[in-house]
């Protein structure tokens, strides 16, 4: 029964306050709306497969050990791609307009499942600057490979070359637009809830029994014309004419 009456009421303030909670709402999703277009930088990304394979002889089987080690490496690449040696020529290839720091940040290294194959991803301001890094990157490591490990015996494959994508990866417009509905929700309810917290005003019987109060009966306001007429106000005149 309590649930019930809670829910009553919970209804009952959304009803009487629904204007203030749909002004919240719009106002939330405008702001986020705004702060989409204004605010948040968008970002765009590039991305290159790559495959490092060790030459065989001819005639030499390709061994089920040899492509686990092929897999393991890639953590090895991983750390290569990443590393200040590679990042620093990268850099100074593309004009000094960035930072070994920034590079690594904006660069990711992800493994196909299973697979001796890995893809070089960039995030940067726009999908030139994205593509540029991804092949600058790609070049760079396949000359670093080649010197660590000799002209002979690894091999860098570009299975897919750096991507030309012109549609943003982030921020993500329904994300942001959901979170301005729900901020301006939350800070709706909590406007109603204040408004009705500050209404001192009395609601009917059922708000009296819950102070432990009775209605003894209504009490009518009177016009300036019952008030001059009334008994009290005649009394009070006649006295003061008296004296």
């Amino acid at each position: 029964m309590q649930e019930d009456i809670r829910i009553k009421d919970i209804y009952g303030i959304i009803k009487k306050h629904i204007v203030k909670i749909l002004l919240s709402i719009i106002t939330g999703v405008m702001i986020a709306y705004l702060a989409l277009i204004y605010l948040a930088v968008p970002q765009y990304s590039s991305e290159a497969q790559l495959l490092v394979t060790q030459d065989l002889d001819a005639g030499e089987m390709i061994q089920v050990s040899e492509i686990e080690q092929n897999i393991q490496m890639i953590n090895t690449y991983r750390d290569i791609i990443l590393g200040e040696a590679v990042l620093a020529q990268v850099n100074e290839h593309l004009g000094n307009k960035y930072t070994v720091n920034g590079l690594n940040r904006a660069i990711s290294v992800e493994q196909s499942p299973n697979s001796q194959a890995f893809y070089i991803e960039v995030t940067e301001s726009t999908p030139e600057k994205a593509q540029a890094i991804v092949q600058e990157v790609v070049v760079t490591f396949d000359e670093k490979i080649k010197e660590i490990y000799g002209d002979v015996g690894t091999q860098v494959y570009v299975l897919s070359p750096a991507s030309f994508n012109p549609a943003k990866t982030s921020p993500n417009t329904t994300f942001f637009i959901l979170i301005g509905l729900m901020f301006g929700l939350v800070i709706g309810g909590l406007i109603a809830l204040l408004f009705e917290l500050m209404d001192a005003t009395i609601h009917g019987d059922e708000f009296l029994n819950q102070l432990g109060l009775n209605n003894l009966g209504p009490v009518d306001q009177m016009t300036n014309k019952e008030l001059k007429n009334t008994r009290l106000r005649i009394k009070i005149e006649n006295a003061t004419f008296r004296e």
